[in-house]
């Protein structure tokens, strides 16, 4: 026969355990993440061709992590959060940075932008991440 303190001891690891994943699940479910692919592009059509767009939360919106991607030569770019695909629905401000310094011992190309999209406090680009976007929601032309 089992004594009570031998169930406890036995029930305790599964509790413990439990109990610590509980946080992990709860916060991961307070925020839905879709997809978030768009295009940068010039005033004169042309895409934007390197560097990185952020989305950085705007002050209403709970998530602190920043969604990034990479742009490609097209000017694509699709967004990912620490590892994971997309971004939590809500209001962002985005900026777009170019590389700054030699990469593979090379200088790195002019921006063709004005630096302002590099800060999120002088960004204009404003946007809201939604479940179902309309065709180009993410899409942002870029000023000199």
């Amino acid at each position: 026969m089992i004594g009570f303190g031998s169930l406890l001891r036995a029930l305790a690891i599964p509790i413990i355990a439990l109990a610590l994943l509980l946080p992990v699940t709860g916060c991961s479910s307070q925020f839905v993440f879709v997809p978030v692919k768009g295009k940068l592009t010039m005033k004169n059509k042309k895409p934007v061709t390197v560097g990185k767009v952020y989305f950085y939360p705007d002050g209403n919106n709970a998530f602190r992590q920043i969604p990034q991607g990479k742009i490609n030569e097209d000017g694509t770019y699709e967004l990912d959060t620490e590892g994971r695909s997309g971004a939590p629905i809500g209001f962002y401000t985005v900026c777009v940075r170019g590389p700054m310094r030699k990469v593979n011992g090379k200088d790195p190309p002019p921006i063709p932008y004005s630096m302002k999209y590099f800060d999120a406090n002088e960004s204009p680009l404003k946007v809201e991440v939604v479940a179902s976007p309309a065709a180009g929601a993410y899409d942002f032309e870029l000023g000199n």
